[in-house]
């Protein structure tokens, strides 16, 4: 490996580690949701539900859309935006990855037009 290349790395991984450092407490608000990254919780009218990594990762995704004014968006933007396409197929069910959390689906994500899903606020 080149001088220049670990220099790079290095530098990519600091910044890797500022970046997780500051969204580590992070709070993500949308109407009656918040989003504690800290503790992987998702708060629902004053009730606290704990996620798997994938689902906060996806929900992540879609409070920062809707932070930025995205009310609806396909499964595959918003897997692509938490960084986990990959591992899901085109068939795949949305609201199987909320199996485990059943107050999820429909009452906090829902289906919109022609296969949109948007957050309930």
């Amino acid at each position: 490996m080149t001088h220049a290349y670990i220099e790079a790395a290095k530098l990519a991984d600091a910044a890797a580690s500022q970046f997780s450092k500051k969204f580590l407490g992070a709070v993500l608000n949308a109407g009656r949701l918040t989003l504690l990254a800290e503790t992987r919780q998702l708060i629902v009218d004053d009730k606290k539900l704990t996620l798997t990594v994938q689902q906060f990762k996806v929900l992540k995704a879609m409070f920062e859309m809707h932070g930025e004014g995205i009310a609806e968006a396909s499964k595959r933007e918003i897997f692509k935006r938490a960084g986990i396409l990959q591992q899901y197929s085109e068939n795949f069910r949305f609201r199987d990855l909320f199996k485990s959390r059943p107050g999820i689906w429909g009452s906090v994500v829902r289906e919109g037009n022609r296969g949109m899903l948007r957050l309930q606020t």
